[in-house]
């Protein structure tokens, strides 16, 4: 059973694209490491949100997304996202829906 590591992140207004080239070398290393599924970005729509983006990840186990996220390689890579402040957990699916 995969489980999702879901990561908000507070980036000022303005400073999205800034943040995505930051983020997108700390996703692109992530998906080369053992248990990566995929991962998907969200941006907030509305102007005044202090959580402008979300990023949803699945991994096939908690385990391995931590191993890969406390490894020097990627502490090194992501130390860009260090003036974005996150909140990152662990989730499993309790619902899912579809049209």
């Amino acid at each position: 059973m995969s489980v999702f590591m879901i990561n908000s992140f507070e980036v000022p207004a303005g400073h999205a694209d800034e943040f995505i080239a930051a983020w997108q070398p700390a996703a692109d290393f992530l998906a080369t490491r053992p248990g990566y599924v995929s991962t998907r970005l969200h941006r907030g729509l509305a102007t005044d949100a202090g959580l402008r983006m979300v990023n949803v990840a699945e991994w096939a186990a908690a385990e391995q997304c931590q191993a890969a996220v406390t490894s020097a390689e990627f502490r090194s890579i992501a130390g860009r996202l260090a003036g974005y402040p996150s909140s990152p957990g662990f989730y499993s699916m309790a619902y899912e829906h579809h049209a």
